[in-house]
């Protein structure tokens, strides 16, 4: 899957690597609250968490998916890079 796939058909996308660096924004998500290293830190700690969760019931991380009432953000890692999209 490339980059192009994982980021079509959403308002807005984010990447962040795996040190919490923003490597791109786009859509919505080029709006200063989300492209800001306290956005990505917070993104960082939800899969920390998960991935305690995840690795104590041998479950592989796939997807987490934040839902409010008016949008949703889709987060998946691939490789080293972290994708957050908003639906």
């Amino acid at each position: 899957m490339n980059e192009q796939d994982i980021l079509k058909d959403f308002k807005g996308s984010l990447i962040i690597d795996s040190e919490g660096k923003i490597l791109s924004a786009a859509g919505t998500l080029q709006e200063e609250f989300y492209n800001s290293q306290g956005f990505a830190t917070t993104i960082l700690s939800m899969l920390h968490d998960v991935n305690v969760i995840t690795t104590s019931n041998k479950q592989e991380f796939k997807r987490m998916t934040i839902t409010f009432s008016n949008q949703t953000f889709i987060v998946t890692i691939v490789g080293q890079k972290i994708f957050v999209v908003v639906q």
